[in-house]
């Protein structure tokens, strides 16, 4: 009791336990491995006598399984282990890491479809065990650091590839990719592990309809609008200095830039999210991507697209781990997997189809079209938001979470 006799304040939970930076060794060097594959493979596709419509199609061959897989692979995580399903998701990728040494394309292709699955259930299992990690109190600073090690790595490792490709060929890539793998397994097998809930799940529905969980629906959508945009801020840079006549080395500067906002963002962004209703921080980061939007259309200059990219990075901050936090509010604990893998869904598909759309209108429209579309999808969060006002404008953050 206090001196006025009131109840003494609850001590804050504790977010850094060893499982929790267990998974965080392990997730950063998972995601270190593929970065590095991700700019070394088309080169050894073209090298290999390759084309580029090739390329497109090999990288095309992940996408598939890696989006298909992860319904099954949620429920498999639900009914059997979430454990058990990252250390395989890790191991796939350690047998496709070294795949990509057979120098043949025909055997890349059948590695791809591999390193695609293996993709799915490393990050179903990761995101599942992070929902049985984060205190209910933290659960927006917890994901804000778990969706860092993605970032960290995609800020280094692409260009570790690209250096490790001109001194000795895609052999040595491959190789460290590979050693990031083993070393990501290592830690997820002899690491510590949270205490699995091995009560069953009850289900009332049949197998086909219990892949997908209605509960992670909205915050699905709402990563598939925030991550279709992100392409624009992260991907397709080099083709607006292309179409603005601006040498591509000029935006040398642009991505560790906007990488280190990102990374200070969530870490002095995070620790402030949770008090908050669910819709607020989602809100105010929608209005960063709306600016970073505003101020992209307006750009002819790299210094001008980098405080766009650099707005649209605050921004992230606040929403893909507010997305990802809801789905622990609502998820069932003993069907996690099952909800995280149905999140995820939006990640995957926002890459891939936002990359598809916002690459035909750049195609037929040019610039700055793309970011004025863009903003199109920023409403539609907005509206989503709104829709469910009740839940994620009023409610307090741990009322009726499990």
């Amino acid at each position: 009791m206090t001196a006025a006799g009131a109840p003494a304040p609850a001590a804050r939970p504790s977010l850094w336990s060893a499982p929790f930076v267990m998974l965080l060794g392990a997730m950063l060097l998972g995601y270190a491995s593929n970065s590095i594959i991700a700019p070394v493979l088309p080169a050894f596709i073209i090298e290999q006598g390759g084309s580029a419509e090739l390329v497109g199609i090999i990288v095309a061959i992940y996408s598939i399984p890696s989006v298909v897989a992860r319904p099954p692979l949620g429920r498999l995580v639900d009914d059997w282990s979430r454990r058990g399903v990252f250390r395989l998701g890790l191991a796939g990728m350690v047998i496709s890491c070294a795949g990509y040494l057979v120098p043949s394309v025909a055997v890349i292709a059948a590695v791809r479809i591999l390193h695609g699955t293996a993709w799915a259930a490393f990050n179903t299992g990761a995101n599942a065990t992070l929902a049985d990690l984060a205190p209910a109190t933290r659960r927006g600073e917890a994901s804000g650091i778990f969706s860092l090690m993605p970032s960290l790595s995609a800020m280094v490792m692409p260009s570790v590839g690209l250096v490790l490709l001109g001194l000795a060929g895609a052999w040595l890539a491959f190789t460290v990719a590979t050693l990031f793998a083993i070393a990501g397994l290592l830690v997820a097998v002899l690491g510590p592990w949270p205490r699995e809930d091995r009560q069953p799940p009850i289900r009332r529905e049949g197998y086909l309809r219990s892949l997908i969980d209605r509960r992670a629906l909205l915050p699905m959508v709402l990563e598939f609008l925030w991550m279709s945009v992100n392409v624009l801020f992260f991907t397709f840079p080099p083709v607006w200095a292309a179409a603005k006549g601006i040498p591509v080395s000029d935006l040398i500067p642009y991505y560790p830039i906007v990488g280190i906002v990102l990374v200070i963002a969530r870490f002095t962004v995070g620790r402030r999210l949770d008090p908050l209703p669910r819709g607020l921080p989602i809100l105010g980061g929608v209005a960063c991507g709306a600016a970073a939007c505003l101020v992209a259309m307006t750009a002819d200059t790299v210094a001008v697209l980098t405080v766009a990219g650099a707005l649209f990075a605050i921004g992230s901050s606040a929403t893909s781990p507010m997305h990802m936090t809801i789905v622990m509010d609502r998820a069932d604990p003993r069907t996690r997997g099952s909800s995280m893998a149905t999140y995820s869904l939006g990640f995957q598909l926002g890459f891939g189809l936002g990359a598809a759309i916002f690459g035909f209108i750049i195609g037929s429209f040019g610039f700055p079209a793309p970011f004025a579309v863009a903003l199109v999808a920023m409403g539609l969060m907005v509206a989503l938001v709104l829709s469910a006002r009740g839940e994620l404008l009023v409610r307090r953050p741990t009322e009726g979470t499990p």
